[in-house]
């Protein structure tokens, strides 16, 4: 089974609030996950650089614009999930 590639924009501390470890363990039972490591929310230009060839993103709080550039290379994109 081919998994799905995930990415998460939301960075620490917030993430952990919002995505408990079980839920993020289960999350990568059927997806390879890429989180922000970073301590602050990436900018728009950031987050563009980053999508392609992911089909999902997950984001939450302090989420940068979207823009149709940030999108633009998004070749796999099918899904973004905000947490609120």
């Amino acid at each position: 089974m081919t998994k799905f590639n995930v990415l998460i924009v939301t960075p620490q501390p917030l993430r952990g609030a919002i995505l408990s470890a079980e839920a993020e363990a289960k999350l990568r039972g059927f997806a390879n996950v890429t989180v922000n490591t970073e301590e602050r929310n990436w900018t728009s230009a950031e987050i563009g650089e980053k999508l392609p060839g992911f089909d999902a993103m997950l984001a939450s709080w302090g989420l940068a614009k979207l823009t149709g550039q940030a999108l633009t290379g998004a070749d796999r994109l099918r899904f973004i999930g905000y947490a609120a």
